[in-house]
């Protein structure tokens, strides 16, 4: 039996006019295992991934808690907890939708990817240039040794989000939150980013939290899936049933999905 690696029980996000995005979230995740979190475009999928480790604006109301490897923390508290924080982003790491907006545009790969090796491994700077050098090609980047000092601008699409995983490994994860990782990608490139990280995740044992709304890569990436529809939670389910979902809403997504598939 896989152990729970994080359990969230009642997250709710409010507006500061006390309107809800999310209200009485509660899931599991397990060791090992990638959840897909899916549903429609602003269902909530990004939101409760940034709720869950406290990362959203301090002008949305947070609360709830999660239970992270046996240890509980209260989320509107954990904004204003350095220390608690800092441990908890240090085992959680993100590739994000955009990596153009995460990688900062004024320094070269080597300077961005050393720096989690410097600050939170405490590594030298050659032993962190040899460890970034690594993890490019472990990402399947070609001619490593000549993008690590690549400005990221002067990367392809598929380039810049392997660099993002890389960033992503060298933290050494006990959960990656894969926020739509691949959505500005084609289809080629598409499924060998996403094939990356599913080696990766075999090869190294972290879960993976994954967030899309496309539910044939649901039932290609995961083996569960949670449904949310205006912020909350309306289903929960093994990616092998899908079809057998008697939820309405579930089950409209599953024949779009079907019919979008008829028409490319």
């Amino acid at each position: 039996m896989k152990e729970e690696i994080l359990s969230a029980k009642n997250i709710e996000v409010l507006t500061a006019a006390k309107k809800f995005i999310l209200k009485g979230i509660n899931l599991q995740i397990f060791s090992g295992e990638v959840l897909s979190l899916a549903g429609e475009s602003g269902s909530g999928k990004s939101t409760l991934a940034l709720a869950l480790t406290g990362l959203l604006p301090a002008s949305l109301k947070l609360g709830g808690e999660i239970i992270w490897q046996k240890r509980r923390f209260d989320l509107a508290a954990l904004r204003k907890d350095t220390l608690s924080s800092r441990m908890l982003h240090g085992q959680i790491s993100y590739i994000f939708q955009e990596p153009s907006s995460f990688l900062n545009p004024t320094l070269n790969i080597a300077a961005q990817l050393t720096e989690v090796f410097i600050y939170n491994q405490k590594k030298a700077y050659p032993q962190a240039l040899d460890l970034s050098r690594g993890l490019l090609e472990l990402v399947g980047i070609k001619e490593a040794e000549k993008k690590l000092y690549s400005f990221p601008h002067q990367l392809s699409g598929g380039e810049a989000q392997r660099v993002m995983i890389a960033m992503a490994l060298a933290q050494r994860p006990k959960l990656l939150i894969a926020d739509e990782p691949t959505s500005n990608l084609d289809v080629t490139i598409e499924m060998e980013i996403l094939s990356l990280i599913k080696n990766m995740q075999q090869r190294f044992g972290f879960a993976v939290l994954f967030i899309t709304h496309d539910l044939s890569l649901v039932r290609y990436f995961s083996q569960r899936v949670v449904f949310l529809k205006a912020g909350r939670i309306v289903e929960e389910s093994d990616t092998a049933h899908l079809k057998d979902t008697a939820n309405p809403y579930v089950q409209s997504l599953l024949e779009a999905a079907e019919a979008l598939q008829d028409y490319e």
